[in-house]
């Protein structure tokens, strides 16, 4: 039996190895890139879903709040038309407003040269109390008084949010502060300005109370004032003249975004999850209420965890595929070797029947020899028959011949005559 060669056995080629792992590699890449950011979406999912509930309360408390001031002093600058109360019955008359409306936290008169008539102060004890005549200030280069004397008589400023300042010096504790004006002209005192401070701290105290464990809320009264802060140091920096601390310093591109839309979900800076929303401010004079920012954020570790976990079922799956790829590798290797194995087999018996047909062809030889052989003995018997034939007459012949010669010499010596030998 001839050796069997191995040259012609099946084998993946290094080339293709090298491109199946180069392809595998780039897969278990592309796989691990797009389980990450799903996981990571599935995940961030529910922050999102309690950042915005969280939005959405505090947007809702801020515009309730909001949206009445205007209805409020206008309620009022009516109910002072209806008493139309004397110059000595005025302070009387705004005395109610602390009643009707109890986070008011001043109420004024302002003549047209910015002159106080009238200021009612709530306290801390939540008394009211009137400022002497004395202590009465010229607030006419406030920048509500000078946006207050430009209003039509039907019209309404609400100022920005600050703290309430007196004398030049912020009040403590502090007092945040939004101020609606709208012109007034009673009998007894003319025209003026109705002025009204409301007191904004319990609206922060209720916004503030919405933080959850991983939640921070953070409210900027435009872009200028932080109002709502997880770090307190960061509040009313710009109304205490210190280094500015503000949407705009610290997340200038959520303010840039929120500027183009009113709602950004799911921003991530600084390795923190941010959701936010705009409110739009109806009013547009110089020094009026501007739009305010609600913004909610993740605590500072809960976005690298989120990540962590998402990079691990990530790493998880991109090994998964990448055994997958070594599986389908060593299935095809084994295949290739079955084929191998099956092609030795094949070559064992095409060899086994090569060499049965070697020896039925010299089988075959053989029996056409002997066939040879057999016919030519058969013709040479058949040819010896024909010769044997004469032969034997011949030979019969001769003997009998032989028999009378013998005979006739006999008889001469017997002494027969020579006629008789003659004759014979």
């Amino acid at each position: 039996m001839r050796p069997r060669s191995t040259k012609n056995q099946l084998s993946i080629p290094t080339k293709w190895r090298i491109s199946w792992l180069l392809f595998v590699s780039l897969v278990c890449a592309t796989v691990f890139r797009f389980s990450f950011i799903e996981k990571l979406a599935d995940t961030k999912q529910p922050f999102e879903v309690r950042q915005n509930a969280i939005i959405d309360k505090a947007a809702l408390l801020i515009n309730t709040r909001l949206s009445l001031v205007e209805t409020q002093i206008r309620l009022f600058k009516h109910e002072l038309t209806l008493l139309n109360p004397s110059a000595n019955q005025l302070e009387s008359a705004m005395r109610s407003i602390f009643t009707l409306y109890r986070d008011s936290l001043q109420v004024r008169w302002i003549d047209l040269q910015g002159a106080e008539q009238v200021r009612l102060n709530k306290t801390e004890d939540n008394r009211v109390v009137a400022v002497p005549i004395g202590q009465l200030q010229n607030k006419y280069q406030r920048y509500y008084t000078q946006a207050g004397l430009a209003l039509d008589n039907d019209s309404v400023f609400i100022s920005q949010i600050d703290l309430n300042v007196e004398q030049g010096i912020v009040q403590r504790p502090f007092q945040p502060t939004l101020r609606a004006v709208i012109k007034t002209q009673l009998p007894s005192k003319g025209e003026g300005l109705l002025v009204i401070n409301f007191d904004l701290r319990s609206l922060l105290a209720q916004v503030s109370s919405l933080n959850e464990e991983n939640i921070q809320l953070l409210i900027s009264a435009g872009a200028k004032r932080w109002v709502v802060h997880p770090n307190k140091d960061n509040e009313w920096r710009i109304d205490l003249k210190k280094a500015p601390s503000n949407i705009s310093t610290d997340l200038p591109d959520l303010l840039a975004l929120l500027k183009e839309v009113n709602i950004a979900q799911g921003v991530e800076i600084d390795n923190q999850l941010y959701t936010a929303q705009s409110i739009k401010s109806p009013y547009e004079r110089k020094g009026s209420l501007p739009d305010i920012y609600v913004v909610s954020r993740t605590a500072p570790s809960v976005l690298p965890t989120l990540k962590k976990s998402a990079m691990l079922y990530a790493v998880l799956v991109a090994i998964a595929t990448g055994l997958g790829g070594f599986v389908i590798y060593v299935s095809y290797s084994r295949y290739l070797k079955s084929i191998n194995s099956l092609n030795e087999e094949l070559a064992r018996q095409r060899d086994n029947l090569q060499s049965s047909l070697e020896r039925q062809s010299a089988l075959i030889d053989e029996l056409a020899e002997s066939k040879k052989l057999s016919s030519l003995s058969i013709m040479v018997a058949g040819l010896a028959h024909e010769l044997n034939t004469p032969v034997g007459a011949t030979q019969l012949a001769l003997s009998n011949q032989r028999a009378l010669l013998e005979k006739l010499v006999k008889n001469k010596k017997k002494g027969l005559p020579n006629q008789l030998l003659s004759t014979t």
